[in-house]
């Protein structure tokens, strides 16, 4: 008999199916099936492990030894072969799914780092040119209609406000002021929204760089845990 006969005659004998025997030597049917009809041959380590399952030695499958199958599986093996097993089995088969996983966090915090860098910035920008002080109340209350009398000016800058009218307080000394407060509160805005932006630069691109590499991560691990899903089956 040949290996392939011998390992058909013993599963049937012990009302194994080649489903059973497949998972028991963590393999996929196919391959036991391969075997059976000596389209390829068991590594050594499996040989051995059918030798196991069966209670016959490697020497009976592959050197026409005389059988003494006891055709049950020896309690060493079937105790090894419990949940850590099942385990190792159900992750080599499912372990795929966990890239799915790791490329939808990833994708997820691709998209908060985005919004971060992009739509804080503009919010913060568009907060403090509402806030800005409007042109119009700059010159709220200051200025005069009609002169000024000439006595009440100079009861309030003496000698220095002879010739001094309502002139002054409308003239291009407020308008001065107010290019000069406006350019400030501007410099003021820019400053902030530049130290805004950099914070969300800072926060935003590490998260990036980490989606990044969790989605490229994801989709290796769905090529390689696919094809050893398909090998396990």
């Amino acid at each position: 008999m040949t290996l392939g006969e011998k390992i058909q005659d013993l599963r049937r004998r012990s009302g194994m199916s080649q489903d059973t025997l497949a998972e028991k030597l963590d393999v996929s049917r196919q391959a036991v099936s391969k075997w059976e009809r000596d389209e390829a041959v068991p590594e050594t380590e499996k040989v051995v492990r059918i030798a196991q399952v069966f209670g016959v030695s490697t020497d009976h499958l592959l050197l026409d030894a005389p059988a003494r199958p006891s055709l049950e599986p020896q309690p060493e093996l079937h105790r090894s072969r419990s949940a850590g097993d099942r385990l190792e089995r159900f992750a080599r088969r499912h372990g795929y799914k966990a890239g799915y996983v790791m490329i939808g966090i990833g994708a997820f915090l691709c998209l908060i780092a985005l919004l971060v860098m992009i739509l804080v910035p503009q919010n913060v920008s568009g907060f403090l040119d509402e806030a800005k002080i409007p042109e119009s109340g700059w010159n709220s209350g200051l200025q005069v209609e009609g002169d000024v009398p000439q006595d009440v000016l100079d009861g309030i800058y003496g000698q220095a406000g002879a010739g001094m009218n309502s002139d002054f307080f409308g003239g291009d000394i407020f308008a001065d002021a107010e290019d000069a407060y406006n350019q400030q509160v501007d410099q003021m805005n820019r400053t902030f929204s530049n130290g805004v932006r950099m914070i969300t630069m800072l926060f935003g691109i590490p998260v990036l760089a980490v989606g990044v590499a969790l989605i490229v991560a994801g989709i290796i691990v769905i090529c390689k845990g696919k094809r050893i899903a398909a090998e396990t089956m």
